[in-house]
């Protein structure tokens, strides 16, 4: 089973709980939801390919995904890709993503984190 770090940046404040439950993933989650600020679940205890780190930036409407996995010998990215959005862009602390990369639907990154957390594993359908 994996074993993760919960990093909560929000309003200039860090917030680091090593071994978290799932209440707190879900807590972080929840004070996150309509703010700026980034949220990082990270992997402590990856032993060979896997995922590394999930983690969601906000700019308190806007939400951007990303998952860092070892697989095949080298590091990978994975995001959301939204092929029905409108091709454009969104600032996201201080950083430019497409606007096929970033949802506003808070309930996608829910849904990750929670698969994320209680399986260790998120679909090539959900980011890719």
């Amino acid at each position: 089973m994996l074993e993760f770090e919960l990093l909560l940046f929000i309003n200039g404040r860090r917030k680091v709980i090593p071994s978290p439950s799932w209440d707190d993933v879900h807590d972080s989650l929840k004070k996150l939801k309509g703010n700026a600020g980034s949220l990082y679940l990270e992997v402590v205890n990856l032993e060979g390919e896997g995922p590394e780190r999930l983690s969601v930036e906000s700019n308190s409407c806007h939400y951007m995904v990303t998952l860092l996995e070892f697989v095949n010998g080298e590091n990978a990215v994975r995001t959301l890709n939204n092929f029905d959005t409108p091709t454009g862009s969104v600032m996201i602390n201080g950083d430019c993503w497409s606007e096929k990369q970033v949802t506003i639907n808070f309930e996608v990154i829910f849904n990750v984190f929670y698969l994320m957390y209680f399986s260790g594993e998120i679909p090539i359908k959900m980011l890719n």
